[in-house]
């Protein structure tokens, strides 16, 4: 096989087979190792992640000069079996390695090919690529741009939001900015410290201010022509960086963040202490977020209910019904909002079918307000 061979190719040709065999992608050495079904995920992560990591960092596109060795397997002992012998030590626990060497070139990601190890994947992957550019990157940096980097597919945002939050709100736990800047990887126990090291850079990525973001490009600028243990970051940082608005700043960007989740219990509280306004805005900014969450447009029809708008109630019970919510109790929504708008006759079908899908919650309901309806359907 031509060692120029791309990644795509690679995996058509082979699939399924059990094999050890070497490919080249534009920027990686791969060495794959086993049966390639299910690999498909890792070679596209690899035809894209260089050019993901460098729509932030801005390092030469066309690489560091060497391809980046990258070892998979689809079998655990021979994976572990492979990195115990290249390390000289006891086989790994962890699922992917960063085998790090003072030759930066010879320095690879060994990993299992798993879909559960595909996140763990991204992060080593990046600090094989910051490693290549930096010689001494920051911990912060290191870290939080590994968790940045990692993709959630089915998610609508990431899942270090809200720990994140809760620890820099909690002032026993907070890392302000000096001296998340100072921490080395065993200053804080991972817990503490890789959460806040992710909201530091989402900060940095996210905030609107020029004066906060130019602290991590000029700092790159500088740390990447730096061969010395200096760290240019805080150099950078003491030298042209106000402190006390950067942290301000920075207090006030974690401040407004908001999950889904905190968004969506300010919402039913707001309802619940009929609020519409202020519920609706909450509700309206859970389906920005996450488009197919039916609670938030089960309360819309709710509160639209409440406001006798009873043909936007059932636009969002029918929404609500379709992303996933329980089929009896949106029937008996639609049917009280069909009951209350007179349409009784429409009504009548709702509500039966929510006393067929749930005898015992909606039985004597359903017939206590069928008892109520005209007979002639006016």
């Amino acid at each position: 096989m031509k060692k120029d061979v791309k990644i795509a190719v690679f995996f058509a040709f082979f699939c399924f087979s059990v094999c050890s065999l070497f490919a080249n992608s534009s920027m990686y050495d791969v060495s794959y190792n086993g049966s390639a079904a299910g690999s498909s995920e890792y070679f596209a992560i690899l035809d894209t992640c260089y050019e993901r990591f460098n729509s932030v960092f801005h390092f030469d596109s066309e690489g560091p000069g060497f391809k980046y060795p990258v070892s998979l397997f689809s079998d655990e002992n021979e994976y572990r079996n492979y990195v115990a012998e290249k390390t000289g030590s006891a086989r790994p626990k962890s699922d992917t390695v960063f085998l790090r060497y003072s030759a930066i070139a010879k320095s690879e990601v060994a990993a299992i090919v798993s879909p559960a190890n595909k996140n763990t994947f991204i992060r080593q992957l990046f600090t094989q690529y910051i490693y290549s550019f930096i010689s001494n990157p920051p911990a912060w940096l290191c870290n939080g741009f590994s968790l940045y980097f990692e993709e959630y597919e089915n998610a609508f945002e990431s899942p270090w939001l809200e720990p994140a939050k809760a620890l820099y709100l909690n002032e026993n736990k907070r890392i302000p900015v000096q001296l998340m800047l100072e921490a080395t990887k065993d200053t804080y126990t991972p817990d503490v410290f890789l959460p806040q090291t992710w909201l530091f850079v989402t900060f940095l990525m996210q905030t609107p201010y020029a004066r906060d973001s130019r602290f991590l490009y000029d700092g790159l600028v500088a740390a990447e022509k730096n061969y010395s243990d200096t760290d240019c970051f805080i150099e950078y940082y003491n030298k042209w960086i106000d402190n006390q608005q950067f942290q301000k700043d920075y207090d006030e960007f974690v401040k407004s963040l908001h999950s889904v989740k905190e968004d969506l219990s300010a919402g039913i509280k707001a309802y619940s202490n009929r609020q519409n306004e202020e519920a609706k805005r909450l509700f309206l900014r859970v389906l920005q977020a996450q488009a197919n969450n039916y609670t938030a447009s089960y309360y819309l029809a709710l509160t639209a209910y409440t406001e006798k708008n009873y043909k936007e109630a059932d636009q969002w019970y029918k929404r609500a019904l379709q992303d996933g919510a329980d089929p009896a109790l949106v029937n008996w929504g639609l049917g009280a909002s069909a009951y209350a708008d007179r349409r009784f006759e429409e009504g009548r079908v709702y509500l039966l079918k929510a006393k067929q899908l749930d005898e015992a919650t909606y039985g004597k309901k359903v017939d206590d307000l069928i008892q109520q309806m005209p007979t002639n359907g006016r």
